[in-house]
């Protein structure tokens, strides 16, 4: 991980698109371009960035849930993830 983030780092809470914007900017590595593609992982927060949400049925909501709150991917695990990313 390049950066770590929590509430009391900035002004903003998830899901305020500065702070996902802030925590994309902190992850991007000094002298490297950022990434093509950015996801995020809290539907709310993506949303509010403008960003997609991919979302995993490992951690506390179900596929059912996460497409009722509009994740625009659901993945069972992260492996699926990495496949529809091209990076498995």
């Amino acid at each position: 991980m390049s950066a770590i983030i929590g509430a009391t780092d900035t002004a903003w809470l998830k899901p305020q698109p500065e702070f996902t914007h802030h925590a994309l900017a902190c992850s991007t590595p000094s002298g490297h371009r950022a990434p093509r593609r950015r996801l995020a992982y809290d539907v709310q927060a993506a949303h509010a960035a403008g960003l997609p949400c991919w979302a995993v049925t490992t951690g506390t909501h179900n596929a059912e849930e996460l497409r009722a709150a509009r994740a625009d991917e659901v993945f069972a695990d992260l492996r699926e993830t990495a496949i529809a990313l091209g990076v498995a």
